[in-house]
């Protein structure tokens, strides 16, 4: 079970090897077996049995749906966390004449139940909250009591959500629903550095090895079992996660990072000082940021030129590959923001509130949604915290006297108080912190942090390092003498002489002529050259 007080860390590997269980050794004895010891197998044979297995279960997923509406009300009023332990409570199980085909093994097959109740229920309980959301039950009104309102809604949420059976589920199971009998992790991974991984699939015993990057995870105590997601092309992949013990970190008292989502640029963020009162550091994303955005923008611009040609299906390839250039945007600026915030001492992240928005896919299907989330992450991970704040009138009044700005230019925002034009992102910015800091939202999570258990002043680093140029830089080419003339080469060209009497009299030994600029030859022989004209070579 997850402990609360852990964070985790997710990633996904391919396994690199397989191997047969041996017989007659139990499964806490294979720990001390080498990999010399060990039988190699075929992987991609095991990989089809996985995938066989993973196809199974979800189908099995999609008729228990179907069937089972009755099932909804059960789960709704069950006070029963764990996912396997409900479906076994609701009867869900697999028949045994599908078990006798589907598996052909005689290992696991109790243990593959609960992977079918885990996901059942998981799809039941995602199932219910769509349909409550979209019946208007979770709804957050004004003036409502803390016992009617159940969770947060957000307003795309209330927009999107669709009270149907779920359809064409993602091929997915996850490993922690099962006991070690049938999954288990038997090494030590950061000892090792690689995973090794004792399942059973398609009724039959494996271990599977996975390459582990020490220094990536570096402070994590435990690898978690995996999850185990069929892609596109049905080959299986593995999301392993790793368990960090939380220790809460002091938040910093002087600096507060103010971040602004735009459509011109994904996100602006500022730095701002509580002591002088000043910007100390502006980001308006990286080179490599900028060239992924302007990618994405190309990539819509084709799109849309296709969708008119009616060549629909180009265009929606090209749609799908913006999509995974949007996730990975919203990744990299978020581990960009989170970088500064660390670097700052901790600061706590301020972002604006767009929840209120009723139309997020107005000008180029804003990715406003992702890019919070994995901020929230990224940020949470280094031990600071993500505060949403009201952002009405930030980009209106100037962040240094609180008068009314003028935008003669879009992207500008002139004071007619200070006589100073501000970029219309950074001053947004810059009032999103100050909201936070003025409403004492900044102070009070201070004070909350410090009456934390287990607070340290230093702080942890756990998102990624971002990389700022695009390739790499290569060698320095800073100019300090002048640049020396290049050297003049003699090119050579090879030929071979046709066979004539005197080419062979004048050289026996070596019958290829070299050919220069100058259009003469040079026969090479063993023991001597001779420097003579084509013309005459050729006669």
């Amino acid at each position: 079970m997850p402990n609360n007080s852990d964070i985790y860390k997710s990633f996904t590997v391919k396994p690199c090897a397989a191997y047969e269980y041996p017989k007659g050794k139990k499964l806490q004895d294979l720990s001390s077996l080498s990999t010399e010891e060990l039988t190699p197998i075929d992987l991609e044979e095991v990989k089809c049995k996985i995938s066989k297995d993973v196809t199974t279960i979800t189908d099995l997923t999609e008729w228990f749906l179907g069937h089972g509406e009755s099932y909804l009300e059960d789960v709704k009023n069950s006070e029963i966390n764990q996912n396997n332990e409900l479906g076994r409570l609701l009867g869900i199980s697999i028949p045994s004449e599908i078990a006798e085909v589907s598996f052909t093994g005689t290992s696991g097959k109790s243990r593959y139940d609960k992977l079918l109740q885990d996901k059942c229920v998981r799809e039941f309980k995602s199932w219910l909250s769509r349909k409550e959301v979209a019946d208007g039950k979770l709804r957050k009104i004004c003036g409502e009591t803390p016992d009617k309102l159940t969770r947060y809604v957000s307003a795309g949420w209330k927009r999107t959500a669709n009270a149907t059976r779920p359809c064409d589920i993602v091929p997915k199971v996850s490993l922690s629903a099962v006991d070690p009998q049938f999954a288990k992790i038997i090494n030590d991974p950061f000892r090792d550095e690689f995973i090794r991984l004792f399942l059973i699939a398609d009724g039959f015993k494996y271990i599977l090895d996975f390459k582990f990057d020490v220094e990536r995870f570096n402070g994590g105590y435990k690898v978690c079992l995996p999850d185990i997601v069929l892609n596109e092309k049905g080959v299986p992949q593995f999301n392993f996660s790793v368990a960090y013990s939380y220790t809460f970190t002091e938040f910093s008292s002087r600096y507060i990072v103010g971040v602004d989502l735009g459509i011109k640029l994904a996100a602006t963020a500022v730095v701002w000082d509580t002591k002088i009162e000043q910007m100390v550091h502006v980001y308006t994303m990286s080179r490599r940021a900028r060239s992924l955005q302007n990618s994405i923008k190309a990539t819509a611009r084709q799109v849309t030129c296709l969708q008119i040609q009616g060549r629909r299906e180009e265009a929606a390839l090209h749609r799908a590959a913006n999509c995974r250039k949007k996730r990975e945007l919203a990744i990299l600026v978020a581990q960009e923001i989170a970088d500064i915030a660390s670097v700052f001492d901790n600061a706590v992240v301020a972002i604006e509130d767009l929840s209120w928005i009723s139309n997020t896919m107005h000008n180029g299907r804003w990715n406003r949604g992702e890019l919070v989330n994995w901020l929230e992450h990224y940020v949470e991970l280094n031990g600071s915290r993500v505060v949403k704040v009201n952002c009405a009138g930030t980009s209106q009044r100037c962040h240094v006297c609180q008068e009314t700005v003028q935008h003669k230019v879009w992207s500008d925002s002139y004071c007619p108080q200070c006589d100073v034009v501000w970029d219309r992102d950074i001053n947004a910015s810059v009032n999103i912190a100050l909201v936070c800091v003025e409403k004492n939202t900044w102070a009070k999570m201070i004070k909350t942090r410090l009456k934390a258990k287990h607070v340290t002043s230093q702080v942890k680093r756990r998102s990624p390092i971002p990389r700022e140029t695009l390739k790499y830089p290569g060698r320095d080419r800073t100019k300090n003498k002048p640049t020396p003339s290049r050297v003049k080469k003699t090119k050579f060209r090879e030929i071979i002489l046709p066979n004539k009497e005197k080419c062979s009299s004048d050289c026996i030994d070596d019958s290829r002529v070299t050919e220069d600029d100058h259009s003469h030859g040079m026969i090479r022989t063993l023991k001597k050259q001779h420097d003579i004209s084509f013309t005459e070579l050729l006669l």
